[in-house]
């Protein structure tokens, strides 16, 4: 209705958007983590960045029962925790979880000697941490049964990092058709497995390095030859990619994750070290930053939004609160008036967005001002 614009006091909502920006993650940045055998110099868990050829030493891992050992790494980025286990079981029969954590040290987590059926389970190589929980494949390269494709999931509390009970197998990934002795690794990433094992059951494919996908349930599994034959350390880096590293040369390079294939080689992390096994980082997710001013007002809402408007009277713009008309026609005094009327809304308008930027500009100054006196 026109007669609605007629002596109002029509409410103005500035809002000038200062900055929006994104913080983006570092794109050349790769951060995975790996743990040296007892027998390395300057043994235990490491952060390893493949971008920047980075190698940082975190702690000592004192588990020093196997010349191949620690083994089973696994991060929880959460929490701050890597996880491991002794390697070799034949010599006392126990296979041990440990978590090492900043400013705790190292904690025994529990026993993974045997499933919450009582069962025996071999040593853990291949190991990943997804959604709370510890999951590995068995394995080992000697001893009686020990070629295996079982799943296993580990409960662990969030709190006190230790674990809940046994670990639970989930299935047998091939129904048995395969079996890795586990020369080899496994990630996990938005719910499914990747792994490369060496496969010794299956007669056409004996002695075969294999790349499988599973889901962390069991679902959908697939297997396929590898490439090429040689085993691979394998962990999501920060970036997304599926980072391998082969223990007999210390080299690092990205893999497919349809095929395992080596799509990339990265220069030598510095120091140079050979990892029995390698942990996924942190994934690294870009964030949106926005900076915003509103005007000095009345707030909208008295909590969770703190815009802000005023009221600007514009009865004085023209004589009259009805439009005139002839005929059902508006006359050229009316026209006249609500021309004005709109003209001095479009100045209110852009006056309050200059007067914000202003406000802006000299928050932003005085927030520079304040960090050069830091």
């Amino acid at each position: 209705e026109l007669s609605e614009l007629c002596c109002t006091n029509p409410v103005i909502a500035a809002h000038a958007v200062v900055k929006k920006e994104i913080v983006s993650c570092d794109e050349q940045s790769s951060v995975v983590y790996g743990v040296t055998a007892n027998t390395a110099v300057e043994q235990g868990l490491y952060m390893i960045d493949v971008g920047y050829g980075t190698a940082t030493f975190l702690n000592a891992t004192n588990v020093t029962r196997s010349t191949v050992g620690p083994n089973g790494l696994a991060y929880d980025p959460v929490n701050e925790r890597l996880y491991y286990c002794d390697y070799d079981n034949k010599v006392d029969d126990t296979t041990t979880l440990y978590f090492w954590k900043q400013g705790v040290g190292q904690v025994i987590a529990g026993s993974l000697l045997k499933d919450n059926l009582g069962n025996d389970i071999e040593n853990v190589a291949a190991a990943a941490f997804y959604n709370g929980k510890y999951y590995f494949i068995a394995g080992d390269v000697s001893g009686p049964n020990t070629k295996t494709d079982d799943l296993y999931e580990v409960t662990l509390d969030s709190s006190t990092g230790m674990m809940i009970g046994q670990p639970t197998k989930i299935t047998d990934i091939s129904g048995n058709t395969h079996g890795w002795t586990f020369h080899g690794d496994m990630a996990i990433k938005d719910g499914i497995i990747y792994a490369i094992g060496l496969n010794w059951v299956n007669p056409d494919r004996s002695n075969d390095y294999e790349f499988i996908k599973v889901g962390v349930d069991g679902s959908n599994p697939s297997i396929q030859n590898l490439p090429y034959q040689h085993s691979q350390q394998i962990a999501f880096g920060s970036d997304g990619k599926l980072i391998g590293h082969d223990f007999s040369n210390g080299k690092f390079y990205e893999l497919s994750t349809v095929d395992g294939s080596k799509l990339h080689e990265y220069a030598l992390p510095a120091p140079k070290k050979y990892y029995t096994d390698l942990a996924s980082g942190k994934l690294c997710v870009p964030k949106y930053k926005t900076e915003t001013a509103w005007g000095q007002g009345t707030r909208f809402v008295e909590k969770g939004n703190w815009g802000m408007y005023f009221d600007y009277d514009l009865s004085d713009c023209y004589s009259g609160c009805e439009p005139e008309t002839q005929g059902g026609l508006l006359t050229g005094a009316a026209i006249t008036k609500l021309e004005a009327q709109n003209y001095w809304l479009g100045i209110i308008s852009i006056i309050s967005v200059v007067a914000l930027a202003i406000v802006a500009i000299h928050g932003l100054q005085g927030r520079n001002n304040t960090k050069r006196r830091r």
